[in-house]
């Protein structure tokens, strides 16, 4: 999901930056875990061994095979998200409404009015399909998630971020970081402000609960459990844990797995634990892929172990998506003064990318500038992509 367009997030993204230039980044980092199973997460599935990835014998470079692109459509899409059943795209443009385009011509199907300022600049950050597709889930910089229905574009319910969390109404950084529905009617709110986390919330009865605490920027459900990761932030003022990744039990409400923690020992005075801005999860349940502290980083679930793998030197990576088949993942990763999508100078180089993940080498790249969302077709076949040079391409899976 992505974070950029509004102030709040910027900060956010700049926080960890700082903390890695002042020497925040440990030179060996320590994954640990609070519950440390013998073989697996608990509740998880048992998939079949696969082989280890080893260190990536390719980087992108412009020497790699290029990405196919299948269609464009010249619209504005900074959050962009595949319905259900693959035929349509939700799209968050610069100004409202949010549109249901048809993801075969480009065609808008219905538009949802969502409130001024929920888009562009300090606008929406997170759109969610409810599993039958019929109920799409907006949530942005106002505070606020709005329940849409997608047959009519009705609104079916909404609710401030000061209910669901223990905010200021009045705080101009409350932000909604992730949406994710665990069934049909139960929505997972997540928010990064400093008394943020994770919230249950049932947009027909409005009950709602909030489970974790800690700033949470994106989050990963682990299939056919009731297991969820959660990329986090290094401030609250009741964080739950330092680890950047965690593994947590919504029906026990407590973390399983911390994943990727630092040595308290090598931070400088002052130092702030790592931080994590996207994490995905493999559709067997058994690898995890987290960006944190724009290094991607592995974890066998079921091993409970981090896997080996040797970032190539100067590349910053900011989002990993695993495809619905897991074979592959898509990744987004900057050389240069391009940093989280937000300042592009001219010798920066910004790549959309493929990666074969039982070796983690790369299959296809793409120059990408200003990229600020992915996602994968249902089907696995197309990739969707949007950002700043304000058109939303489907590019082909190899």
């Amino acid at each position: 999901m992505t974070r950029t367009g509004s102030v709040g997030i910027i900060l956010g993204c700049l926080l960890p930056l700082v903390c890695a230039s002042c020497g925040g980044l440990p030179s060996s980092p320590t994954a640990t875990s609070t519950e440390r199973p013998t073989s697996t997460v608990p509740g998880s599935p048992t998939p079949p061994p696969t082989r280890e990835p080893s260190p990536p014998a390719n980087t992108p470079t412009p020497t790699l095979p290029r990405l196919r692109e299948a269609l464009r459509f010249e619209r504005y899409g900074r959050l962009v998200k595949y319905s259900p059943d693959g035929r349509s795209l939700a799209v968050v443009p610069d100004l409202p409404p949010i549109e249901l385009i048809s993801a075969r011509t480009g065609d808008t199907e219905a538009t949802f009015e969502v409130p001024d300022g929920i888009t562009g600049m300090g606008g929406s950050q997170a759109l969610a399909f409810s599993p039958d597709g019929g109920v799409l889930a907006i949530g942005g910089r106002e505070a606020r998630v709005d329940v849409w229905l997608t047959q009519d574009s009705s609104l079916l319910a909404s609710v401030e971020l000061s209910t669901l969390f223990d905010y200021d109404p009045m705080d101009w950084f409350a932000t909604v970081s992730d949406l994710a529905f665990v069934d049909q009617h139960t929505l997972l709110v997540s928010a990064w402000e400093d008394t943020g986390g994770l919230v249950m919330w049932d947009p027909i009865t409005g009950h709602h609960t909030q489970v974790f605490r800690k700033p949470v920027i994106d989050m990963a459900a682990l299939p056919r459990t009731d297991l969820v990761a959660l990329a986090t932030q290094p401030v609250g003022l009741f964080a739950e844990s330092d680890a950047p990744v965690v593994v947590f039990d919504l029906t026990a409400r407590r973390i399983r797995l911390a994943l990727f923690e630092d040595d308290p020992a090598t931070r400088p005075p002052g130092g702030y634990p790592p931080s994590a801005f996207s994490v995905s999860v493999s559709p067997d349940g058994r690898l995890l892929a987290a960006v944190v502290e724009f290094r991607l980083r592995l974890w066998d679930l079921v091993e409970n172990r981090e896997i080996p793998f040797l970032t190539p030197e100067g590349l910053l990576f900011n989002q990993v998506r695993f495809s619905p088949a897991g074979r592959l993942a898509a990744v987004t990763s900057t050389r240069g003064n391009c940093i989280n999508w937000i300042w592009v100078t001219d010798d920066a180089i910004c790549a959309l990318s493929i990666w074969d993940t039982a070796t983690w080498t790369v299959l296809a790249q793409v120059d990408a500038p200003g990229v600020t969302t992915i996602d994968f077709s249902p089907d696995g076949t197309e990739l969707a992509s949007g950002g700043w040079d304000q058109v939303i391409h489907i590019w082909e899976v190899p």
